[in-house]
């Protein structure tokens, strides 16, 4: 039986790196939108709102998989998220 301690570990790792990645896109994000909002705001608007999508399917994942129910099918609706 493997132990869940050191799959619990890499979770945490992982949530860490993915929120470091999520500051790194959030402010491309802010400074990709103040630069183009004026010539399309309904389609930065819209790349806003899919990116809080994204961040926030990924943290239910992130949820899921450290209770360790993660069923395949967020697995994949995660994958083609990204």
């Amino acid at each position: 039986m493997v132990s869940a301690e050191p799959l619990k570990k890499r979770i945490a790792q992982w949530l860490i790196f993915d929120r470091l990645i999520y500051l790194i896109m959030a402010t491309a994000m802010v400074v990709l939108t103040i630069r183009t909002f004026h010539h399309s705001p309904l389609l930065v608007s819209f790349k806003g709102l899919l990116a809080v999508l994204v961040i926030i399917l990924i943290e239910i994942a992130f949820g899921r998989k450290q209770e360790q129910s993660l069923p395949i099918k967020w697995q994949v609706v995660v994958t083609v998220a990204s």
